[in-house]
């Protein structure tokens, strides 16, 4: 029963989100009671109105994710998902294939997006949250989700570019359980929020109560509240981390998709007020991931951090390393430690 799952996925939650809370990029700064409402409510929200260089920037970059990237590339064992994660600020780890001219107007934006949302949580919903002081490594206390998405200037964030292809004939005969093992369930993020950047006339991306529908020019980014803003940086004030899922098309006519997110974090020995450090917080729910995962990866993949990866080209498995770019040494696989920056070499 091939793709049973999905099948009934679409044919059974195809209700496009009707109260949608939808934000202008341009006065952005206007919207605080409706960001606010989507915080608190929904846990989800468009912004609209997105200038000319990002939209054309990120086609540029998705047609040479879909043509020229294959290096630094990890995902499911039947390539209809490639994964490039880029750690923000490290730009060793930016692969060749994406130029540089094209990612900053597309890191701009996301800054910009994520400096104002957080800006406008701090005026509304956090302004008398007395539960929300983080503490740094070196002392330094913090009082607002602004100073906790700009330590180090601004780079504790985690970039990833989704390549999601058309399952091909060997896919579709695989059994059932591998199928449920690949995809992606409904789930909610442990980064403060989640900014997504999808598709023109993308309809994949599900919420609890329906698909979200991406306008056919693309002028949209998707902002996803997640569970450290709830449950880590201010318990006091019932935020919603919305559940969601990807839902890979499975109809010979679809495109190839390219999905672009960026994942707003705290530092990871950052405390909150409990004296919580955030990366032990993020990392709480992969203790179980990461033991079934090492059990399930295919022949010829290997397992680093909580991925099963498949070696850069002309490298055999038996070769392969599990490397951190950033320091340029063999990754720390200590469990509760987040390693974005790892990778095969």
């Amino acid at each position: 029963m091939p793709h049973a799952v999905l099948l009934l996925l679409l044919l059974g939650a195809t209700l496009t989100v009707q109260a949608q809370v939808a934000v202008n990029y341009g006065n952005i700064g206007d919207y605080g009671e409706a960001v606010a409402e989507a915080a608190l409510g929904g846990g989800h929200l468009i912004v609209e109105g997105l200038p000319a260089e990002f939209l054309e920037a990120r086609a540029r970059l998705s047609q040479d994710l879909l043509n020229k990237c294959s290096e630094a590339v990890f995902g499911f064992h039947d390539e209809t998902k490639r994964t490039l994660a880029l750690y923000a600020g490290e730009a060793s780890q930016v692969p060749s294939c994406l130029h540089l001219t094209d990612l900053r107007p597309v890191d701009t934006l996301m800054r910009e997006v994520a400096q104002s949302l957080a800006g406008l949580l701090d005026e509304t919903i956090f302004r008398q949250n007395v539960d929300m002081a983080v503490t740094l490594e070196g002392g330094q206390q913090l009082q607002s989700l602004s100073e906790v998405i700009s330590v180090d200037g601004g780079r504790h964030h985690l970039d990833h570019w989704n390549v999601y292809t058309i399952p091909n004939e060997t896919t579709a005969l695989r059994n059932y359980q591998d199928e449920q093992d690949e995809q992606v369930e409904m789930h909610a993020d442990m980064g403060l929020f989640l900014i997504l950047s999808l598709p023109p006339d993308d309809k994949s991306l599900y919420f609890e109560e329906g698909a979200v529908s991406i306008p056919d020019d693309g002028d949209a980014l998707v902002v996803i509240f997640g569970e450290a803003l709830r449950a880590w940086l201010a318990p006091g004030v019932h935020t919603v981390a919305a559940r969601h899922r990807v839902i890979i098309p499975s109809s010979s006519e679809s495109e190839p998709r390219v999905v672009f997110g960026r994942m707003m974090m705290a530092p990871p020995t950052a405390l909150n007020a409990a004296g919580e450090a955030y990366q032990q917080f993020f990392m709480a729910p992969q203790a179980f991931q990461s033991r079934r995962i090492l059990s399930q990866c295919a022949a010829g993949q290997v397992y680093c951090w909580l991925r099963c990866m498949t070696p850069p080209e002309g490298c055999p498995a038996e070769n392969a390393v599990c490397w951190d770019f950033r320091k340029m040494d063999l990754c720390d696989m200590t469990p509760g430690k987040m390693q974005p920056n790892c990778a095969l070499k």
